[in-house]
């Protein structure tokens, strides 16, 4: 039965997939960012006044979320100085659970509770990715999936490279 139902899912996750024309499209650029932040208040994000982003999308039950968001802390303490700027978007069922995972977790760079207009400017909104670095505004790498702390630290090195 379960079998099925996870079939069925896959199925479904398929055909919406591919009837969306721009789903392997990831933007060029990413600029305004605008959300709701954990205690409610209205958060904004120019990605373009940043030296380098790094966005990070995740839920409160995901495993390997808690470790990228202890690494990408970590990263922000480190780099704020230089023009670094740290970007949570919680995809959570709910604003109350984002703002119990943003304590939970001690999360002291931005994080907004995803909407659909933020999310479309992330990339497809059935297909956003997990983790996305732009350099003053222009993407670098938009990728599916968990990121470690080493792949995160890289990423960030080949980052500020480019602005040297």
């Amino acid at each position: 039965m379960i079998g099925r139902i996870l079939r069925a899912q896959a199925l479904a996750t398929l055909v919406a997939l591919t009837a969306c024309k721009s789903l392997n499209s990831v933007p060029e650029e990413v600029g305004l960012l605008r959300g709701t932040g954990p205690a409610g208040e209205p958060l904004e994000l120019n990605v373009k006044e940043c030296e380098v982003a790094f966005i990070l999308a995740g839920t409160a039950w995901c495993p390997h979320c808690k470790g990228e968001v202890k690494a990408l802390e970590k990263e922000f303490r480190a780099r704020q100085a230089s023009g670094f700027c740290a970007l949570y978007v919680s995809e959570d069922e709910s604003e109350a659970v984002m703002a119990e995972d943003v304590k939970k977790k001690e999360i002291s760079f931005p994080a907004v509770f995803w909407n659909y207009e933020l999310m479309n400017a992330l990339g497809n909104p059935t297909a956003v990715p997990a983790h996305l670095i732009t350099v003053k505004g222009k993407v670098l790498e938009a990728r599916l999936g968990a990121v470690g702390e080493k792949a995160m630290h890289d990423l960030l090195e080949s980052a500020y490279a480019k602005l040297r």
